[in-house]
């Protein structure tokens, strides 16, 4: 666990945390506030820093931890392209270790030879295979793992509908891992982020389908997920509209639409619990 110096003057309270973003590389850590300054140090992505201070230098924004300076980007209008951190508080913690964590996948379109970043905890057959794809339960077990460090091949194989009866057994498996705050049936209402699985036949496991929704507000419904259908298939995650997942400012977080499924549709969601910058439930 990095923490930055603390510097913080008293009686001021101290800053978010802010969480590393992960663009596949160590974040560098540089002797001074400088471009051309020396590397000191680095810190890995998914890193919480809990104390740190924060300064400007003409567009360019820093920011101090133990371990040397942060370059986290360049100020202007909107938010940072390619930000080196992202502060908790804009969104729910446990969406904004995921959000972090999305740069990992750029340049993945949606294919069933799986290959998942080391971060993912994914089987090692799995993992870094080069084939940069990604399926639909694969990629709702990054958002899992990602938020929560869950892992274990158990764990796994339930959550990929593995060597199991249960066609639900995704949202069994989050009540098992305790990542699950509360499940049903249907669309649900209720301000949240849920994983949810959906089947045209569930008892013939026919048309089956896992993604991640977010509700806020009860007109505001998007979706994160890895999806084969022909609009979107090109980038995986995307968002709702078709827009890839992969930049953390991009817009396509909102979509000020209710989501509706066909009556032939089944469809189950297990509520998952924020958690700590940590991942601790």
């Amino acid at each position: 666990m990095a923490k930055g110096s603390n510097l913080s003057k008293r009686g001021r309270a101290k800053p978010s945390p802010v969480i590393v973003v992960d663009y596949g590389l160590p974040l560098p850590t540089l002797a001074e506030p400088d471009h051309k300054a020396d590397q000191i140090d680095a810190l890995h992505p998914g890193t919480v820093i809990t104390e740190y201070k924060t300064k400007e230098i003409d567009a360019d924004r820093w920011i101090e931890v133990d371990q040397g300076w942060i370059f986290v980007g360049v100020t202007g209008k909107g938010p940072i392209k390619d930000p080196a951190v992202l502060e908790f508080g804009k969104h729910s913690r446990h969406l904004t270790r995921v959000l972090a964590r999305l740069p990992s996948l750029r340049g993945y379109s949606y294919g069933r030879s799986v290959d998942f970043p080391t971060s993912a905890n994914g089987p090692e057959r799995c993992t870094n295979t080069g084939t940069k794809e990604m399926d639909c339960s694969s990629f709702t077990w990054c958002f899992l793992a990602w938020a929560y460090r869950v892992d274990g091949i158990g764990s796994y194989k339930r959550h990929q509908l593995i060597d199991t009866p249960d066609p639900w057994a995704a949202i069994t498996n989050a009540k098992l891992m305790n990542v699950a705050k509360d499940t049903g049936d249907g669309v649900p209402y209720k301000d949240g982020i849920y994983l949810c699985q959906t089947w045209l036949r569930p008892d013939e496991w026919r048309g089956g389908h896992q993604f991640i929704l977010i509700v806020n507000g009860p007109k505001s419904y998007t979706t994160l997920q890895a999806s084969s259908h022909p609009d979107n298939s090109h980038a995986a995650p995307v968002w709702r509209d078709g827009t890839p997942a992969h930049d953390v400012y991009t817009a396509g977080q909102e979509d000020d639409r209710r989501m509706e499924i066909g009556q032939a549709v089944s469809m189950k969601w297990a509520k998952l619990k924020d958690c700590d910058p940590f991942g601790g439930v």
